[in-house]
């Protein structure tokens, strides 16, 4: 008796929330009018996806012995009794309940495909949760609790549930729609070329990641909330970079500390720890990385109405982390095609009552595959790098195509701001090292042996639609350097040897990153100049020649390589003309013999006026 008074009070409780447009269950009935034959349906609006509705009955009306006037509403067999104020825990712990007992029956109906608004089967008076899943946007919902009742004149009564609301029970949400997401974007270190990003080689890139937030009930049986992000060969990743801030709140701070197994531990500054890091490695090199978060630890309390008693209570919600880190695109990035890809990987719990939450290991660090209640969202985001090709020749006649004459590449048109050294091939082509879009200004530096020096600087220009001829190339392999050859040899860029690291590749970075390397350094390190490991770069030219080979086209759109050449008068010209050193005179073959015959003749000469001379002095 005691219990079914409970219940009662429940259904009381329930009663009050009637202007939530939620279905409530009548407390007073009147007699003569209720009948056990009298039915109702309900209904839940706002379904995305093409959903699965599985619709479970958890209370029941009893009637009196002649079928007529409503009692009492019991409790389904075998399932927890709600409180007063039921909260969204314990909704969640009848679920929890009906998916473990195999013995009762509590299912009622299941309608898949159900975009819009679900309608149930006509249904007797009593209390009713329904489950939605399998949605095609991967929304998450949380159980929706649902009445069937009698009004003050016996009538059963049904209302709408909008599950993209809230519907409030004391201080906690009963049901909830959610649609996580995941959004990458590259913040920093970019040039954009129409709807490209483009970048040089040693260029440092900045990504960031945010998620659109699932809810869970608070006593979820999966809360899995992981993240992966997998750079392509082109892109060196800084896994020292990793770092996390909140959306909702700058003032929080999320302090990262790397243990010596590579683990990196976020702490945020109240001491809780929110997230664990660990790199992902392949052939000795870390090309990415995996984040676990603990869901529980992303929450905290708001201000909310409890539409209850109309006084203010705290509301439980979740941080939206953000996450951020670097890479460097390094000399295997592609160039135009394809461009250079990485995903971002979010892991989320789509069913949080459907398993169990996720926990890496060394042998399983990722949930990949079909893992049951979680869903994957992927965000690609892509960086497109170019290349500058020309051809090196003689002038007019003499249009030989020249090896090994030195160009600097540079920015800007003054040539003070060198970002690469090439050399021309037997072929006479010099190949640049991979840049973003934009103007580019060509000088030679060193002409072929027997030319003269061209002081012309020309322009070129890069952009994904640049490409106008076709032209198969080999190249003399050059690499970066510490030491420099000579004095007349520029530094063209940094290098991070990894100090003492030696699993880990040396990376180049563009001359202009000396500032944000000594800023990131400064962030992590607290110095305040550049490290020992970072050393001045250098283009040092390998003795052996490497033939590989290269072909642009224009009739590969987006091949991403500039070809066409701008004079200092504007003109369009296909190659960079030299002209031979001026010619010595012969000193062999018809010069010898002309010098001889005239050093003849002027000893005949003086000879004749000689004895002329002398017969005239004899005569006196």
């Amino acid at each position: 008796m005691k219990k079914m008074k409970k219940l009662f009070a429940v259904v009381m409780a329930m009663a009050m929330v009637l202007g939530m447009s939620m279905t409530v269950l009548a407390a007073q009935q009147t007699p003569g009018v209720a009948n056990e034959n009298d039915t109702a349906t309900v209904s839940i609006t706002n379904i995305t996806g093409g959903a699965t509705v599985t619709l479970y009955k958890i209370a029941e009306g009893v009637y009196g012995d002649s079928g007529t006037g409503l009692i009492r509403y019991d409790a389904v067999e075998g399932l927890p009794e709600l409180s007063e104020k039921p909260t969204s825990a314990e909704i969640n712990a009848i679920h929890q309940a009906i998916l473990t007992d195999k013995t009762h029956n509590y299912l009622v109906e299941t309608k898949t495909n159900v975009t819009g608004t679900y309608t149930s089967k006509e249904l007797s008076a009593g209390a009713y949760l329904a489950i939605i899943s399998g949605a095609t946007d991967d929304s998450v919902y949380n159980p929706v609790l649902l009445t069937v009742s009698y009004d003050e004149t016996g009538a059963l009564v049904t209302n709408p549930v909008d599950v993209t609301k809230g519907y409030i029970y004391g201080s906690s949400a009963v049901a909830k729609k959610t649609t996580p997401d995941v959004d990458k974007e590259m913040i920093d270190g970019t040039t954009p070329d129409e709807d490209k990003d483009t970048a040089s080689v040693g260029d440092v890139i900045t990504y960031q990641i945010t998620p659109t937030m699932p809810s869970y009930p608070e006593n979820a049986t999966n809360k899995t909330f992981f993240f992966a992000d997998t750079m392509s060969d082109g892109l060196t990743f800084d896994y020292d970079s990793l770092k996390i801030s909140f959306k909702e709140d700058d003032k929080r701070v999320v302090t990262g500390v790397k243990d010596s197994d590579g683990t990196i531990t976020f702490t945020a500054d109240d001491g809780v720890i929110v997230a664990t890091a660990r790199p992902e490695v392949k052939n000795g090199k870390t090309v990415g990385f995996y984040l676990n978060f603990d869901y529980d630890a992303l929450g905290y309390s708001y201000g909310g109405d409890d539409e209850m008693d109309g006084q203010m209570s705290a509301v439980q919600s979740v941080y939206t982390p953000v996450i951020t880190y670097k890479a460097v695109l390094n000399d295997a990035a592609v160039v135009g095609g394809e461009g250079n890809p990485n995903d971002a990987r979010m892991y989320y719990a789509n069913e949080p009552n459907n398993g169990s939450t996720f926990e890496p290991t060394e042998d399983n660090p990722e949930p990949e595959g079909e893992v049951p209640g979680i869903k994957k969202k992927e965000d690609k985001e892509v960086v497109y790098t170019y290349e500058l090709a020309f051809l090196k020749t003689g002038e007019g006649e003499d249009a030989a195509k020249l090896a090994g004459a030195v160009f600097g590449i540079y920015a800007d048109e003054a040539c003070n701001q060198l970002i690469d050294v090439v050399k021309t091939d037997e072929n006479g082509y010099a190949v640049s090292s991979k840049v973003k879009a934009g103007t580019y200004y060509i000088k030679e530096l060193v002409a072929p042996q027997g030319y003269t020096l061209n002081d012309k600087v020309y322009s070129i220009k890069a952009t994904w639609k640049t490409a106008t001829s076709t032209i198969t190339h080999e190249t003399i392999s050059w690499k970066y350097t510490t030491v420099q050859p000579d004095e007349s040899v520029e530094q063209i860029g940094w290098i991070d040897t990894k100090g003492t690291d030696d699993s880990a590749d040396d990376v180049f970075y563009a001359l202009d990153e000396f500032g944000q390397l000594v800023d990131d350094d400064v962030d992590s390190m607290g110095v305040e100049e550049l490290p020992e490991n970072v050393m001045p770069a250098y283009a040092a030219y390998d003795e052996t020649v490497v033939k590989t080979t290269s072909t642009i086209t224009t009739e590969n759109e987006g091949a991403g390589t500039a070809a066409t050449l701008i004079d200092p008068d504007g003109n369009t010209v296909g190659d960079i003309a030299n002209t031979k050193l001026s010619a010595l005179p012969s000193t062999g073959g018809m010069g010898t013999m002309i010098f001889t015959v005239a050093g003849c003749l002027i000893m005949i000469v003086a000879a004749g006026f000689y004895f002329s001379g002398r017969k005239k002095t004899a005569a006196k």
